[in-house]
């Protein structure tokens, strides 16, 4: 991955990002997947204030076929209240669509909509505490069995930091979707709560690069039980920044 931030003048900035991730498995193919994401926008600061508008979007491949694509725009602004402590507001609207036939279904139009608070314990912004509330719906655009989903969630995450060269970071969240029509096969109103967690580290061993090894664990509780799953990820990254 990489990301670039050009300032246009004293007060807005242009960014873009690009990520790529690219998974092969060693038995199969089936589950093989290459993941391209790209961000670009315009960053507004005036004062206390900061205020972000950007264009999303992301191709995703499962077995080397287009299985799912994500175009959105995203707009963020965040306050600084005093010196430790910044509110801030989002909204999101994406449009996702499946693919593949037997996955088209699943496709719709998502918006969200959240804020959340900031509480640095130092000044340098370092160690800091954050939690957040968000919410939204996923309006169904090719006929899911399911209907639309209403989403409802919170979110935590601190940082600490450990001497001069590196920071503790863990954030959780929690998420509810309730879909508004009766599935037919199972004959219930699917529910789902997903449960998020995950802790690591930044190290930066070196001028301008920065070790980060985290893992990350995710819960769906679905009461449709094909719905359920865990999952866990170990990731290690490598950062070089160029200022």
């Amino acid at each position: 991955g990489a990301a670039v931030e050009h300032d246009l003048n004293d007060r807005y900035t242009a960014y873009g990002a690009l990520n790529i991730r690219l998974q092969d498995n060693a038995q199969t193919s089936l589950y093989d997947s290459d993941d391209y994401e790209a961000r670009a926008g315009l960053q507004y600061a005036q004062g206390p204030q900061l205020a972000r508008l950007g264009l999303v979007s992301d191709r995703y491949y499962l077995d080397h076929q287009g299985y799912r694509s994500i175009d959105g725009v995203l707009g963020e602004w965040r306050i600084q209240a005093d010196a430790r402590n910044q509110a801030s507001l989002f909204a999101q609207d994406s449009r996702i669509r499946y693919l593949q036939p037997d996955t088209v279904s699943f496709s719709g139009d998502q918006t969200l909509a959240g804020g959340g608070w900031l509480h640095s314990f130092d000044d340098s912004g370092r160690s800091y505490a954050f939690a957040g509330v968000f919410g939204g719906r996923d309006r169904a655009t090719d006929h899911r069995e399911d209907g639309d989903k209403v989403i409802l969630g919170i979110r935590t995450a601190g940082q600490w930091s450990i001497g001069e060269t590196g920071e503790w970071f863990a954030y959780a969240s929690a998420a509810s979707g309730r879909y508004d029509l009766t599935n037919p096969i199972y004959m219930v109103q699917r529910r789902d709560l997903q449960y998020d967690a995950g802790i690591g580290i930044n190290w930066r061993f070196a001028a301008y690069w920065t070790l980060r090894p985290q893992v990350s664990f995710t819960h769906n509780d679905s009461n449709i039980e094909v719905y359920d799953y865990n999952r866990y990820d170990l990731s290690i990254t490598l950062r070089r920044d160029f200022r």
